[in-house]
């Protein structure tokens, strides 16, 4: 028994012309979504409309002429046939015009549809009538000339089973064809259609058929038995001119359109209820076409940031990542990940920059849920919005050799369901702050009772400032009694090779030295490189060390017997310093005048002074106010005994000058006798002076000059 559902449904149709815009409450529905309706309408344009009805925008195949039916291909585009054109339009999901696919058909292709390997199949209403299989490329493939009635193969739908094509030709049959073996089927029907014309039809999951029959549509079931008609009434006009249809991916309602009035209804597929209509607000005979979207899409998208942007070795890096769904529908089985685990840092040795990190969700309530970050988080479903993770990373504290970086460092999230805008990436660039490389051109030179630094910058300050050097020594029989000095403001060298000179004051014996460079994070690794032995001793020959500027040298008075050698040093203007005046004095460099001098800066034989008591030689030494800052007192430590056991000894006598006085009286120290008398002529010794700078007693970092 044939069961007939015939629903009659009064409906206020719009009559007035639908424009092709974007309403303000659907504009950001940039992408087609699941339920969207599209219709074939005249002028080579397709109405994009919501699953409501709603007019969202209107494509145009650029090819005028009528438009028919559509498909979707896995990607998600949309494919129309150009009746009048003669060609099959493609758009992208976004709605934006792709081009054309394919063209010159025999004549009028109508219908399209794709199998499961992605090969279209064309129907065509004209010319020889055939059906046409092209790759996804647009390539013909083969050509199939299935049996027709009234016309030719107007409107096709391929089975599941990727063989059984069934196909109406303006008769009362739905006819089928095996494009597998070529050959011609029996009709699917079991009688003829009750209306004048077949036109659309749509098979059902279930195996039945529906088919849009001029004056009615028609249900069949698995067996191609009649069992439902549907048929509505638009403002008390009966539509008898059905011709296109689209099932609804709710799997309980199917959508028709009527191409004489223009009309758009949606059928309850079980009762026959009238769910939703609208009109195209195109003239009669304009509708020849209609499709919905079954593809679930979802527009993923995903932005970074990261702070802070350069992280000190031992911190944590923190990494915000904003995973937006703009729809239209909800994202499924979306995962995020980030790629911190593959960063490494090879010194030493290999090892991960990242010891650790940690995720949460950040939510009202904070940063809530999440746990240890092995480089995906499982958010799941994401509906239409915006969620932020963060992730915790823990820099290693192990990380050497210098600012690491920068790294790249990416971040995605996918979803199974489809989205027309992939990749969704970010990528955003950080980098590690480490401890300096070592010091370069280490050395250590001996001396009497001290020994002499020279080094010169790290190839790389780690990211961050140096801050001081640090110069570590310890006796080699005593290898855990270690002194610590630092320089945080090293002496610069003159006439060397080497940035920066220090004399440290030790006692003679045999040392372990070591030297490093640090800044915010930390010290240099030791290396060979950055360690010496040293033996300073009573036979070391002393060194003259340049300084950043050059001293004054000269004599100060014209040699007399009383004091045949005077000796001039002014300390020059800057910094204070340290400095050591020995007995070894270059040939000639202090001479003068008189019996024991070949002529100015000609010393002929050892002056008198070395080893006579009566005939001591003479040092004054002067030295800059400028080179401390605003009043600082001067402080000087003497010691004229380098070589012998006595100590330094602190002297705040200036008898040359007041403390205090202006750049034309610098303060001054004069001392006579400054080697005593030595019975050994040419026997080493040696005088050793350091000046300082103090503010009310506290002495200050000493910033030095070495000679």
């Amino acid at each position: 028994m044939k069961h007939v559902l015939i629903r009659f449904a009064t409906v206020l149709a719009l009559t007035l012309p639908m424009l092709a815009t974007v309403s303000p409450a659907d504009a950001a529905h940039s992408t087609f979504g699941t339920g969207d309706v599209f219709v074939s309408v005249s002028g080579g344009k397709v109405q994009w409309r919501h699953s409501d009805g709603e007019l969202n925008a209107t494509l145009d195949t650029g090819l005028g002429g009528f438009t028919t039916g559509m498909a979707f291909d896995a990607a998600g585009k949309l494919y129309v046939t150009n009746f009048g054109a003669n060609a099959i339009s493609v758009f992208d999901t976004d709605g934006t015009l792709h081009g054309v696919f394919a063209s010159d058909f025999d004549s009028s292709p109508e219908s399209i549809d794709f199998d499961t390997t992605g090969h279209a199949y064309v129907g065509q209403a004209d010319g020889t009538h055939e059906v046409w299989r092209f790759n996804s490329a647009g390539s013909l493939l083969d050509s199939f000339a299935p049996a027709v009635e009234n016309r030719g193969t107007d409107w096709i739908d391929l089975a599941p089973d990727g063989c059984t094509l069934f196909y109406t030709s303006e008769g009362v049959n739905v006819k089928r064809f095996d494009v597998c073996t070529k050959e011609q089927l029996a009709y699917f029907n079991a009688e003829a259609l009750p209306g004048t014309n077949a036109f659309a039809l749509r098979l059902l999951p279930d195996g039945r058929v529906l088919v849009a029959d001029s004056e009615s549509i028609v249900r069949l079931d698995a067996d191609g038995m009649q069992t439902d008609t549907y048929d509505a009434t638009i403002e008390e006009t009966p539509l008898n001119n059905w011709f296109a249809l689209a099932l609804d991916p709710d799997g309980t309602s199917f959508w028709a359109a009527d191409r004489a009035t223009a009309d758009v209804v949606r059928f309850d597929l079980d009762t026959g209820d009238v769910l939703d209509s609208f009109n195209t607000g195109t003239a009669p005979e304009t509708v020849f076409g209609l499709i919905v979207n079954e593809h679930p899409a979802a527009d993923l998208s995903i932005a970074k940031t990261l702070g802070p942007a350069i992280v000190d070795a031992g911190g944590t890096l923190s990494i915000d990542l904003e995973v937006t769904n703009a729809g239209p529908n909800p994202a499924e089985n979306v995962v995020v990940t980030d790629d911190l685990s593959g960063f490494k840092d090879s010194t030493p040795a290999e090892h991960p920059v990242f010891e650790s990190a940690t995720y949460c969700e950040v939510n009202g309530e904070g940063c809530t849920g999440g746990g240890s970050f092995d480089g995906t988080i499982e958010v799941g479903s994401l509906d239409v919005g915006t969620r932020t993770f963060r992730i915790e990373a823990q820099v290693s504290d192990a990380v050497r050799g210098g600012r690491l970086g920068p790294f790249a460092n990416d971040a995605s999230a996918s979803s199974t369901t489809f989205d027309p805008t992939t990749p969704n990436e970010d990528s955003e660039n950080f980098e590690v702050n480490t401890v300096p490389n070592p010091p370069t051109g280490f050395q250590v030179v001996d001396g009497n009772g001290n020994i002499i630094v020279l080094w010169s910058e790290p190839t790389t300050d780690g990211g961050l400032p140096i801050d001081t050097y640090l110069v570590r020594y310890s006796p080699i029989s005593m290898p855990l009694d270690v002194t610590t000095i630092e320089f945080p403001t090293p002496t610069p060298c003159v006439n060397s090779t080497e940035s920066f000179c220090e004399t440290v004051f030790l006692a003679n014996g045999d040392y372990d030295v070591t030297i490093q460079a640090h800044n915010a994070i930390g010290p240099s690794d030791v290396d060979e490189d950055t360690t010496e032995i040293a033996n300073p001793s009573a036979d070391a020959q002393a060194q003259i060390v340049p300084a950043a500027t050059a001293a004054s040298l000269s004599t100060c008075k014209t040699a007399k017997p009383a004091n045949p050698v005077c000796v001039l040093y002014k300390i020059p203007t800057g910094d204070g310093g340290v400095f050591s005046v020995f007995d070894n004095l270059p040939e000639g460099a202090f001479c003068g005048v008189g019996p024991d001098c070949a002529g100015p800066g000609v010393l002929n034989t050892l002056p008198l002074g070395y080893d006579d008591p009566f005939h001591p030689i003479t040092l004054i030494i002067t030295w800059d106010v400028t080179a401390h800052d605003n009043g600082l007192d001067s402080e000087v430590w003497f010691d004229a005994d380098a070589d012998g056991p006595n100590p330094p000894k602190l002297l705040n006598e200036f008898p040359c000058g007041p403390k205090g006085a202006t750049t034309t009286n610098d303060p001054c120290l004069k001392k006579m006798n400054i080697l005593g008398s030595k019975t050994n002529p040419g026997a080493n010794g040696d005088l050793q002076v350091q000046i300082n700078f103090t503010s009310d007693g506290v002495a200050t970092d000493p910033k030095t000059y070495v000679r």
